[in-house]
């Protein structure tokens, strides 16, 4: 879905709306073959927002006035994205079929059993989910989990500039701020998801904090 607004009194917007559903067959391990699930592209929702307003009130003023009042813009970019979904891996090789531990690679790496629904709680750092939700399958056995059951972090993130025009006879001068996740909003993109390691349910990183550069552009 895609919502536009021209440029009009100094105001122009746009936003794109996603949603979709991507499934794939599962390659791996015996128990695993032609089992469907998403896969990890399966971003279900996101949507975006531009926009640009362009004061347009000062155009006439006086000199004072429109040294300090007229040129301003204010323009940006807002994400919201849904999480990926992962896997649970094992550590182990409780099945004795020779796959590498606690890979991380949801089609080849063996699974946990399932002992009670993901929830996601109390949803922090050291705790993304219940972990408790998983237990070891018994020895020469494959766990019970589904194909990329969990669902991880979105996205949630701003990005603003705010610019003042000047004009000298046969210059022209710009003075921009921008602003990087200027709400400073956690967007984390790394979760431990192999059971038994110590970082099991836990967030291992996140995107840049809130970034703020300044320039200055003269034109002749």
């Amino acid at each position: 879905m895609d919502l536009r607004r021209r440029y009009t009194n100094g105001l122009q917007y746009g936003a794109e709306y996603t949603w979709s559903h991507s499934l794939g067959e599962q390659v791996g391990q015996s128990q695993y073959f032609n089992e469907d699930g998403p896969t990890v592209y399966d971003r279900r929702q996101v949507l975006t927002v531009n926009y640009l307003y362009a004061e347009p009130f000062f155009t006439k003023a006086s000199v004072a006035e429109k040294a300090l009042l007229a040129g301003w813009e204010l323009s940006g970019i807002t994400t919201f994205q849904g999480g990926l979904p992962f896997n649970v891996d094992l550590s182990t090789d409780p099945a004795n079929v020779g796959t590498s531990p606690g890979s991380g690679i949801g089609d080849q790496a063996e699974r946990p059993n399932v002992v009670a629904g993901l929830t996601y709680s109390p949803r922090n750092v050291q705790a993304y989910f219940n972990t408790a939700a998983f237990s070891a399958p018994n020895a020469g056995t494959f766990g019970d989990e589904s194909y990329n059951t969990g669902r991880g972090p979105g996205i949630d993130l701003w990005q603003l500039n705010v610019a003042k025009n000047e004009a000298f006879e046969h210059v022209r001068v710009k003075f921009e701020g921008e602003f990087f996740n200027i709400f400073n909003h956690a967007n984390f993109n790394g979760l431990g998801t192999t059971y038994g390691a110590a970082t099991f349910g836990k967030i291992t990183s996140a995107l840049d904090p809130r970034e703020i550069q300044f320039r200055l552009k003269f034109s002749f």
